[in-house]
């Protein structure tokens, strides 16, 4: 995660492989009261610098992107495509934050 304003360094590797997700603030819904609990879940500013996970929470958080690439090329309303977007990086952060 990149806090607005800074940028991120791959290193000095060129084999690089994976996504990059980018959005802004506003997009991530404001949890429900119990969700806020959890550090990160919804509040940005919150989230740590660095998040290493295990080999089965990296498969997962990496299916669910996988999941969101996919649905964004959805052929549907835009608004409604938006909306499933949303709330799958919604559940994303929130699984996040439980780790």
């Amino acid at each position: 995660m990149v806090r607005k304003g800074q940028t991120h360094d791959f290193g000095p590797h060129e084999n690089w492989d994976g996504w990059i997700m980018l959005l802004r603030p506003e997009f991530v819904l404001h949890p429900p009261a119990p969700v806020r609990e959890i550090p990160f879940a919804g509040d940005l500013a919150r989230r740590p610098e660095r998040m290493p996970v295990g080999n089965g929470t990296l498969r997962t958080v990496t299916g669910v992107v996988a999941q969101m690439r996919e649905d964004s090329q959805l052929d549907g309303p835009l608004g409604v495509v938006k909306t499933l977007l949303l709330h799958q990086l919604h559940a994303l952060l929130t699984r996040l934050g439980l780790l």
